[in-house]
């Protein structure tokens, strides 16, 4: 039976783990001590060792927050109309960032990002659980987009894999300019006007003219 924590426990451990995302953010995880996150608590070491066995444990617990709240909200909840096109609209791009897909927090301070993705390629446990993470969002795209194909929206020749995977990269992509400074709203269109050329390319021309009927 799983080890149920006294509430008091719980929002000590958050506390800490919201004081180690700032300390990384701005040290980065090599040069971040230990006592730079106690000091940012107003704490001892020592008090941090309780709930922490190491740096590398803490650091891992930061990195799971996105995907414990994927766990808590389906993603299924991205896909809730039956519309193939509904994925082009920015409602649905603003949804991609509110999920935590591909470990985006959106208040996560961009340092971190890239932080959790440089040490992932060193660190072996991360870069697993980091492609966990990735297979899971691939066979959910993949999975409904042979639904689509059953149902005659999407070509029976396509490659649903492929097709997921590079929707997936252009996600990444446009969130990485979002992280380099570019606003949301240009990024926005550029997922809506990309993202309906890939999907419209994929599709039957019955499906097109239904699409271009129903608007």
């Amino acid at each position: 039976m799983p080890k149920v924590l006294p509430d008091y426990k719980i929002r000590a451990k958050k506390r800490i783990v919201e004081a180690a995302i700032q300390v990384f953010a701005e040290k980065g995880f090599h040069q971040a001590k230990m006592t730079d996150i106690a000091k940012k608590l107003g704490v001892s070491k020592g008090t941090i060792y309780q709930y922490f066995k190491s740096k590398d444990e803490l650091f891992k617990a930061v990195v799971q927050i996105p995907f414990s709240r994927v766990r808590d909200e389906p993603l299924s909840a991205l896909l809730e109309s039956g519309n193939l096109l509904d994925i082009t609209s920015n409602t649905f791009y603003d949804k991609l960032w509110s999920t935590p897909l591909f470990f985006s927090e959106p208040t996560w301070p961009p340092s971190l990002m890239f932080e959790i993705v440089s040490e992932a390629s060193r660190n072996s446990s991360l870069a697993n659980s980091l492609h966990e993470m990735y297979n899971e969002a691939l066979s959910f795209l993949r999975e409904y987009f042979e639904d689509q194909k059953a149902k005659g929206v999407i070509r029976r020749e396509v490659n649903t894999q492929h097709l997921a995977l590079g929707l997936i990269a252009l996600q990444d992509g446009l969130q990485g300019y979002e992280l380099f400074g570019m606003e949301r709203s240009e990024t926005g269109k550029a997922w809506a006007e990309i993202s309906n050329i890939l999907l419209q390319s994929v599709m039957t021309n019955k499906a097109v003219t239904s699409e271009y009927h129903d608007k």
